[in-house]
């Protein structure tokens, strides 16, 4: 088998381990996308992350005070990769009878904790730079796949800190809060609207004089600029799954621009508005709604985000 044809296998197991129904909408270049990208390819690069100077110690701390504020973040499934790798051979090529076992002994050797102790590794890059590691076991087994947990071994984070890195580690704290639920989203291509979301809403409640929120706005539109320019030089002008590395990039587009639309009404709306939201993400996080629960509640949806108006709005 091909390596790309392994890749492709992988990433659909992933999506059954996560509960995914589809990839979601497709990413294809159109006339609303190319408006924006013309708009993001005219602002000035952003060359420098910093806005006030946070030590690694005062990022998790003030990042852990925060999302307690706000949320009730429920204990994940640690396991370390040295961990998993043991598992993983103890039980190479195991026969289906042996799936149940495996099964007990990823729920024995993985630890319930919150996700507040999951160990951040701070590496070399600037204060966006950003990675929740898993320890997963993927094997072609539907009842396997159904069962398995989802479990964690790390955070990345870059070594560059800042007030923006605050709202980083919130992003990531979100991406276990969420996939840690199976099935809480739908579409792959929803996986970063709300790490996203959370993100901007950090910056914002962090930052009364909005410096962090505008860089950490600019870095996005930065990127998704590039990932439109990007899309308009593919055959046929979309991403799909087959191309995997250029489809997991994409999915940065819906999930930025969905996420844009969001913090949008949590920005200008009231105090009950505000509240709202938050009671919503943490119905997401407690797995009584999904992610398209939420983006339905809002009327927002992939196509009514592709809005220049917005994100002109948010362009400082």
């Amino acid at each position: 088998m091909s390596s790309s044809k392994v890749e492709l296998l992988m990433f659909d197991l992933n999506l059954r381990l996560h509960g995914y129904s589809n990839t979601g909408a497709s990413i294809s270049y159109n006339d609303n996308l190319s408006q924006i990208a013309q708009l993001l390819n005219d602002t000035p690069p952003i060359t420098n992350f910093t806005n006030a100077h946070y030590s690694q110690k005062e990022v998790l701390s003030t990042a852990r005070r925060i999302m307690k504020k706000y949320f009730e973040l429920h204990h994940i499934r640690t396991l370390s990769e040295a961990k998993a790798i043991e598992i993983g051979k103890k039980y190479n090529s195991c026969s289906k009878a042996l799936l149940s076992d495996l099964l007990q002994d990823l729920s024995k050797k993985s630890i319930l904790n919150s996700p507040l102790s999951l160990p951040v590794t701070f590496i070399p890059g600037h204060s966006m730079i950003g990675n929740t590691k898993k320890s997963k076991l993927l094997i072609a087994d539907d009842y396997f796949l159904q069962n398995a947990p989802i479990t964690f071994s790390n955070i990345l984070l870059g070594n560059n800190t800042t007030s923006i890195s605050v709202g980083t580690y919130c992003h990531e704290i979100t991406h276990t809060q969420v996939e840690s639920q199976k099935g809480s989203t739908k579409e792959y291509t929803n996986k970063e609207v709300l790490p996203i979301l959370i993100e901007k809403i950090i910056a914002f409640e962090l930052d009364k004089s909005e410096k962090t929120l505008d860089i950490s706005q600019k870095a996005r539109f930065k990127h998704i600029a590039n990932i439109i320019n990007e899309l308009k030089q593919q055959p046929n002008q979309i991403i799909t799954p087959d191309n995997l590395n250029d489809f997991e990039q994409g999915i940065y587009l819906p999930g930025t621009l969905q996420a844009l639309r969001l913090f949008d009404i949590y920005k200008d709306g009231s105090e009950n508005i505000r509240n709202e939201m938050i009671a919503n993400i943490q119905k997401v996080f407690d797995g009584h709604i999904t992610v398209e629960d939420l983006l339905s509640f809002y009327n927002v949806t992939y196509e009514n985000s592709q809005d220049i108006s917005l994100v002109k709005k948010h362009l400082k």
